[in-house]
């Protein structure tokens, strides 16, 4: 978790994140957050990798890979083809 930090520069929380996106840039990740978040996602947000130097764009954020599961069938369902999913544990 240590490597992966939010938007106020704290660390990311533990859980099952639903991507959505994913860009080298801030400035892109922070704008197709907006977007997500237009479409009626407001708990839609980003995350950035220092190891990887991605930022990371989710729609949703769950508690166990089976709610995870759901939510990306959701996530593709409203448009993110390609949405896939990451765990941050301890």
């Amino acid at each position: 978790v240590d490597d992966f930090v939010g938007p106020n520069n704290s660390n990311a929380k533990k859980g099952v994140y639903v991507i959505v996106g994913s860009f080298r840039e801030k400035e892109f990740a922070v704008k197709y957050k907006n977007t997500i978040s237009q479409r009626g996602y407001p708990k839609a947000d980003w995350f950035y990798s220092k190891t990887r130097k991605y930022n990371y764009v989710y729609m949703f954020i769950e508690g166990d890979l089976k709610a995870g599961l759901k939510r990306i069938d959701e996530a593709r369902v409203k448009g993110s083809k390609n949405a896939w999913i990451i765990i941050l544990t301890e």
